[in-house]
């Protein structure tokens, strides 16, 4: 029971956070590191679709660790 509720309880509370984190990072990199990319809407395009496909794979390895770290507990 308790890992169920402890990872559903990091699912809720690291989603939005991680979200904002990725969105942050990937917009530094591109704006630092292509200077190619000059259309905003391309680049806010392009940074959706990274985070949006990739924040599940995120989540679910902050689960996994919240799980890990509670089974000897």
């Amino acid at each position: 029971m308790s890992h169920h509720l402890s990872s559903n309880l990091a699912l809720v509370t690291c989603r939005e956070p991680l979200r904002i984190s990725l969105m942050n990072c990937l917009n530094e990199y591109f704006k630092s590191n292509n200077d190619k990319l000059k259309e905003d809407a391309q680049v806010e395009s392009l940074i959706k679709d990274l985070v949006n496909d990739n924040l599940d794979v995120g989540c679910s390895f902050i689960v996994k660790q919240v799980q890990e770290k509670n089974f000897p507990e």
